[in-house]
């Protein structure tokens, strides 16, 4: 399915305002509980082919295929494939979607879907090109991103076009897989602890975004837009986040959100906490491309931090309380290379 190559994207940082004591920043049919959870898309892939085609009728069933393979995953059971499906081609992608369900992937979603050339074959079959973006949610939170090439063969079954197989030629290892999006190899990576790298008075090697430093911090809070970076090929990650201290000391904590793109044209999506000098860990909040994003740290005693993660576009909460001794020093809402 999907393989995104990123650019990383510039990001515009709201305004925060930051006070002696704290900042705040500026604020198919699956069923509805899962729908209400899944990111959502303003372009929706649709039949573009002529009505009443042969074109439009295979446009269709990949389109119902695809849809049929989110319930699929929702509601664990992979029966509503087969109208779309020869019985060989069905097999495989119950065996698949089992595979990717105990791999912890609990969502799918097909983000965007363009349409390539449709072939009428001698032999009675068809053969469809489609480029895919699937968004691909775990339970550990990380969500994935990918676009891929795929062609797709089909066949009529009592004058009904129904999907033979579907192989994804850009693979690496180029091996026929079905209409979904595959699990990553490894976790979510962990990022090394934050590098401040100060290049002189209001300049930094890999932050851009706001500080304050004069007073006692004890609180800062931002909202931002979870990037979409662009699938170009590049490699590379982005981090947005607020956290206290770190300008002028060596301790810092801080929470936020990062896309990191790595080889094969993927993205992964997650939200973090870091606390140095130890790397980030993931939380399970998922996050998409798009989506609104509240992140504070509060501390509740010397010593004591609630942090608190409120995706707006999603509904979903994760809050954590963690021990930290800082040195209240600053306060910070920054966009990290």
């Amino acid at each position: 399915m999907k393989r995104p190559a990123l650019k990383l994207l510039t990001i515009a940082l709201f305004a925060l305002a930051l006070s002696g004591c704290g900042a705040q920043g500026l604020v198919g049919q699956l069923p509805q509980e899962v729908q209400s959870r899944m990111p959502r898309f303003d372009n929706a892939p649709s039949v573009v082919a002529p009505s009443g085609t042969d074109q439009a009728a295979i446009q269709d069933v990949i389109l119902r295929g695809n849809h049929e393979q989110e319930q699929a995953i929702a509601t664990r059971d992979a029966s509503a494939m087969q109208d779309t499906a020869v019985s060989a081609y069905y097999q495989e992608m119950a065996k698949i979607n089992q595979d990717m369900l105990d791999q912890g992937i609990v969502r799918i979603a097909l983000a965007s879907l363009d349409w390539g050339d449709i072939a009428f074959n001698v032999d009675g079959t068809a053969t469809a090109t489609t480029w895919e973006t699937w968004i691909t949610e775990f339970a550990d939170g990380g969500t994935d991103q990918s676009r891929d090439r795929n062609v797709y063969t089909l066949v009529q079954q009592d004058g009904v076009w129904k999907i033979q197989t579907d192989d994804h030629p850009d693979d690496v290892l180029s091996s026929p897989v079905g209409i979904r999006p595959t699990a990553p190899s490894t976790p979510a990576p962990q990022v090394p602890p934050a590098v401040i790298s100060p290049q002189g008075r209001g300049t930094s090697a890999n932050w851009a975004g706001y500080a304050a430093t004069q007073g006692t911090f004890t609180s800062v809070s931002g909202t931002w837009t979870v990037p979409q970076p662009a699938m170009d090929g590049t490699q590379g990650a982005d981090a947005t986040w607020v956290g206290i201290g770190g300008e002028h000391s060596r301790d810092l904590i801080q929470a936020g959100t990062e896309a990191a793109v790595s080889s094969g044209n993927r993205v992964r999506y997650y939200a973090w906490i870091e606390m140095l000098p130890d790397y980030s860990k993931p939380v399970p909040l998922a996050v998409h491309p798009g989506d609104s994003v509240t992140v504070s740290l509060a501390q509740q005693e010397p010593g004591s931090w609630l942090i608190s993660f409120n995706n707006h576009t999603t509904g979903a909460t994760f809050n954590r309380t963690v021990q930290y001794q800082s040195s209240l020093s600053s306060a910070e809402w920054i966009e990290e290379a």
